[in-house]
């Protein structure tokens, strides 16, 4: 989708520097001492100007998404939209699955059906969110053993009589996003007749609410001071209830910021300096080590019931790959830096070694993919051998001793696989999405963790147990070095 892009690459993505309170990382925030005093004497210090930022930021990229869809991309509501299989031209592409989207418009009488196809042996799962991009529900084998395909009638929580012979999922408020995502397996004209099975029963009497006006922006360059303005902020705040606990001390605060930049240019001004100088910085650096951080990979792992009270990651998700899933469905395991903190780069040659004890293969109830996306746009890279991804739709070249080696980046010197690398993009940074689908326990309770990127000039072949090489399934490619 236009401006949307990854994670994690997700693309989610991105370091440290703040987090919401009550969260893991909220004693790493640091802001430098000396809150104006103008500024001090409304309670406010300069890390809730930026933590209110952060949050409000949040439900405007999911207004943004919302505007693009209903118009640029003329989703419009109540109606699917089938998206093209395999959009190597996408931004945030997720090129593992054929996807679908709607935007769910509903009212305190009437309700929206969705009509979902029976699907066996293989990955899919449709995706309800709310208007700040929570997941409220995925409907799937996994999590409707009982009732996994069939009519689900979309009505507003406590309202709406529910139409006959359907299952009802309540949605916080009148509008709801849902995204579908299928598995490409076997044959694609398979996959996309499933895709293409899903279908919207729209009920036209609902009084659709458009989405707010809001001023256009990118991700890089983000809207600051303006998203404050009166009445264009209430407006953004009352257009849709937020389930966080902290929800309401975090709108007092955006509303007490608003009330402030609006009695002077003065003091306009010390808000657009604070959120240029401090709230920016912090929030890209978040977006390099969000979640757990280990060997050069940040994880979602740790997010299996949704984004609880964590604003920051929220907005960072929205951020970096809007629409994103609960770890239970996927979990990321993405990469911009390497393990000494310095950024992937086209021109290095990196090494990801799963020993056979740990095999992204066995980590999964589903399937796995490696995605390389460029940085920070997070778009395919495209190459000579038309190859952005691996993982469990490839055929792979494994060691004699079971073990698998993934090379990315630069053409790696040796006897490497051909099968097994990812062309990065020379002279230029580059991210990774790990992706696993359906993870078992080992890989949500962190016992199981994506292993370290190793930065190589050459390789020692004994030890990447690649000297001898077997195939799973398959035709031998050439190697690298033929």
């Amino acid at each position: 989708m236009k401006f949307v892009v990854a994670l994690f690459t997700g693309v989610l993505l991105f370091a440290v520097g703040c987090q919401s309170p009550g969260t893991k990382a909220e004693n790493s925030v640091t802001v430098t001492p000396g809150t104006p005093s103008s500024l001090a004497k409304t309670g406010l210090s300069e890390k809730d100007v930026i933590d209110a930022y952060v949050y409000l930021m949040g439900r405007y990229l999911v207004i943004r998404q919302e505007r693009i869809d209903t118009g640029e991309q003329n989703i419009g509501y109540n109606k699917i939209k089938y998206n093209p299989l395999g959009q190597v031209n996408a931004l945030n592409p997720n090129l593992d699955v054929v996807s679908f989207e709607s935007w769910i418009a509903v009212d305190d009488k009437n309700c929206q059906v969705l009509v979902i196809p029976p699907i066996k042996d293989r990955y899919h799962t449709v995706q309800i969110m709310d208007e700040w991009a929570q997941v409220v529900e995925n409907i799937n084998e996994r999590t409707h053993p009982e009732h996994p395909d069939g009519r689900f009638a979309f009505c507003m929580k406590g309202a709406g009589e529910t139409p006959a012979n359907a299952y009802r999922i309540e949605v916080p408020w009148k509008k709801a996003k849902i995204v579908g995502r299928i598995e490409r397996k076997g044959g694609d004209a398979e996959t996309v007749r499933l895709q293409k099975s899903f279908k919207m029963v729209a009920n036209k009497n609902v009084d659709v609410e458009l989405a707010q006006k809001i001023p256009m922006f990118t991700n890089a360059d983000l809207i600051t001071t303006e998203a404050f303005e009166y009445p264009m902020v209430e407006a953004v705040l009352t257009s849709a209830p937020d389930s966080m606990k902290v929800a309401p001390e975090m709108q007092r605060k955006v509303r007490v910021i608003a009330a402030y930049a609006a009695r002077s240019d003065e003091n306009k001004s010390q808000i657009e300096d604070l959120l240029r100088s401090k709230a920016l910085p912090q929030f890209k650096r978040y977006l390099s080590d969000f979640g757990d951080r280990k060997g050069g990979w940040s994880s979602t792992a740790t997010y299996d019931r949704g984004f609880a009270e964590d604003y920051w990651f929220r907005t960072a998700a929205n951020y970096g790959g809007i629409w994103w899933n609960v770890s239970r469905e996927v979990a990321h395991f993405v990469s911009l830096k390497d393990p000494e903190d310095q950024p992937l780069h086209g021109d290095s040659s990196y090494l990801i070694y799963f020993s056979k004890a740990a095999l992204p293969r066995d980590q999964v109830n589903a399937f796995w993919s490696l995605t390389l996306l460029s940085a920070p746009d997070f778009k395919v890279v495209r190459n000579e051998y038309q190859r952005y991804k691996l993982g469990s739709a490839n055929n792979l070249t494994y060691g004699r001793d079971g073990s698998l080696t993934l090379i990315v980046g630069a053409r790696p010197k040796g006897d490497i696989p051909l099968s097994n690398w990812i062309p990065g993009p020379p002279g230029k940074e580059f991210s990774l999405n790990l992706r696993m689908y359906a993870p078992k326990e080992s890989v949500l309770s962190g016992q199981w963790f994506a292993p370290p990127l190793v930065k190589v000039q050459g390789f020692d072949l004994p030890k990447t147990s690649q000297r001898e090489t077997i195939r799973v399934g398959g035709t031998n490619e050439s190697s690298v070095s033929k």
